[in-house]
């Protein structure tokens, strides 16, 4: 389900990247809350690349790592 939903904020991103943005924003605190890492590290990846896109290297090489963290914790 959070694959799903953290594409659906990429493609909104697209046409609409603060709406976009804030979809995923939105979807990483849903993830927080039912304490699920994994969905979690779906969503931070999204915003990950999209602050690649934003040329922003280092927030999303931050992001990347957080990502990683998230999927090795779990396992």
């Amino acid at each position: 389900m959070a694959n799903a939903l953290a594409a659906v904020g990429r493609v909104v991103w697209k046409h609409n990247r603060e709406r976009g943005a804030e979809l995923l924003k939105e979807g990483l605190r849903l993830m927080r809350r039912l304490d699920d890492p994994l969905g979690a590290a779906s969503f931070v990846e999204a915003l990950a690349w999209i602050a690649a896109a934003e040329h922003s290297a280092r927030r999303a090489a931050m992001l990347l790592g957080a990502a990683e963290a998230l999927r090795r914790a779990v396992g």
